[in-house]
């Protein structure tokens, strides 16, 4: 996390000298697809500005604030702020800059960009929320299920072992899913190779291994400071009894 939060902010501060009046016809979004009316409509030169001082605060704040939240607050509080702070900003400089545009009518297509942009802040933000919804753990009859982001339903006779683990396998990749600090949700590869399922809801030990007879491994632990709904005795019991 701590790597993550320096390698976006100094890019966002290299993005701020990036950009000038020669290069902006091929970098800048929306300036190049202007036909050469508009862009003689267009204040670049105060815009380049705007932009300059805008990225070097986006990056120096977001290095500042990261850290401060990365050691105040949490790894998962570090992540939410990674995900939202850079939408927000943004949408402050879309807005800020329709005052460059000399005719009001083109600055208005900047309105939309906001639009957008704020429809996926709001997209972000739910999906953190439902990410950081506990996956919980239940047994219904002979069948586990655990529900939330990439919960399961699986059959007793699908599942060939129940094991408490004390630590993952080593991690290499996500390959889809969702992930801040201590919380981990989706599909991984781990560095033997193998695809798993982490349902990692804290860093709360020992972690549940369900091993089924196809498919990835599963893992599992509970939200922090909360327990298994059925102890580990009485899961291999329901699930692993001969009548299942």
């Amino acid at each position: 996390m701590l790597y993550l939060i320096f390698g976006i902010g100094i890019f966002f501060l290299l993005m701020a000298f990036l950009l000038n009046e020669k290069n902006a016809s091929y970098l800048l979004s929306g300036y190049n697809t202007m036909s050469e009316e508009e862009k003689a409509n267009f204040d670049l030169l105060n815009y380049l500005k705007t932009f300059k001082r805008f990225h070097i605060f986006l990056g120096a704040s977001f290095m500042v604030l990261g850290l401060a939240i990365l050691y105040m607050l949490g790894a998962d509080a570090a992540g939410i702020f990674l995900g939202l702070y850079p939408i927000i900003a943004y949408i402050w400089l879309i807005l800020e800059s329709r005052k460059y545009y000399l005719d009001p009518q083109k600055a208005r297509k900047n309105n939309i960009a906001a639009i957008v942009l704020g429809l996926t802040l709001l997209g972000v933000g739910g999906l953190f929320f439902y990410g950081y919804q506990e996956n919980q753990i239940r047994v219904e009859e002979d069948r586990l299920v655990i529900s939330g982001m990439y919960g399961l339903e699986m059959e007793g006779d699908q599942i060939e072992s129940l094991e408490l683990i004390e630590e993952l396998p080593a991690l290499s990749i996500r390959i889809n899913g969702f992930s801040t600090g201590r919380i981990k949700k989706g599909y991984y590869k781990t560095e033997s190779g193998e695809r798993i399922r982490l349902l990692i809801n804290s860093a709360e030990r020992p972690i549940l291994m369900i091993v089924p007879k196809s498919g990835p491994v599963i893992f599992y632990t509970p939200a922090s400071g909360q327990e298994l709904a059925f102890s580990f005795e009485e899961l291999q019991a329901l699930l692993l009894s001969p009548s299942a």
